[in-house]
């Protein structure tokens, strides 16, 4: 007996501390369980992987991006920037064609995905744009830009860009747009140097042609035929106009 106790205020104390004790333990068992838990969770999502590098747009439009090491799948996320609008691709590959995308500016970031669960943090931000479309037909003449080779789908009041894919135009080929009977004006972009030969032969709708001051050629019937052409600003830059350049064209003032 403790002294100041009675035996049955004594005993309580000793069942209070034994369970004290035992709530105790349960609760070390408990933040134990917890602790070994969160360790296999962890060793079960792996390691972080790496961000995606070496990410760039080719002339079509293709996305590519270099492979993360023990990658099993990529997320692409496509922002437009001027809606605010934005969303997801999952694939399993290292390139994505944005050719779909409509018009606009956009904002496009990647994330490697492992079979683990793992991740990484998205890749850098990476900026496009996607042009306009005119509906003609656009060759690559190497690092210097692009030419038109053909009209293509084009019709109705035609504005050339200035450039196509990120490079400029820079000349339209010969028989481009030859017997077009859907073009009614044409602006062409302020990079083209030089015009082929029967580039517009013949386009019987055509009735305006805008010219930049870049171009310095014009090629042999060029704009013959087009017999509702009204009015061409040639350019300071042409000192000379090769035959039949603009033979019938009988509107033009």
């Amino acid at each position: 007996m403790i002294c100041g106790l009675s035996v049955k205020t004594e005993q309580a104390y000793i069942q209070i501390g034994v369970y004290s004790m035992k709530m105790l333990k349960r609760l070390a068992v408990l933040l134990l369980a917890i602790a070994c838990g969160l360790t296999m969770f962890t060793a079960c999502k792996g390691e972080k992987l790496a961000r995606p590098t070496g990410i760039s747009i080719d002339d079509s439009y293709r996305l590519t991006w270099n492979t993360v090491s023990k990658a099993k799948s990529y997320v692409i996320d496509i922002k437009n920037a001027n809606s605010g609008e934005s969303e997801d691709e999952s694939l399993s590959t290292t390139s994505y064609s944005l050719a779909p995308l409509k018009e606009g500016d956009y904002e496009i970031r990647i994330m490697a995905l492992g079979a683990d669960g793992s991740s990484s943090d998205w890749s850098a931000t990476v900026y496009f744009q996607k042009e306009k479309e005119t509906g003609c037909i656009y060759s690559s003449i190497g690092k210097s830009g692009y030419e038109i080779t053909r009209a293509g789908t084009s019709s109705g009041q035609l504005v050339l860009g200035d450039t196509y894919r990120g490079k400029p135009v820079i000349r339209i080929a010969a028989r481009a747009f030859k017997g077009s009977s859907q073009i009614e004006s044409i602006e062409i972009g302020k990079y083209v140097e030089s015009i082929g030969d029967d580039a517009f032969f013949n386009c019987k709708r055509l009735t305006s042609v805008t010219l930049p001051d870049s171009l310095t050629s014009i090629g042999t019937a060029a704009f013959q035929g087009c017999s509702l052409l009204e009015k061409v600003t040639i350019p300071e830059n042409i000192t000379a106009i090769s035959d039949y350049t603009f033979a019938y064209c009988r509107e033009l003032k």
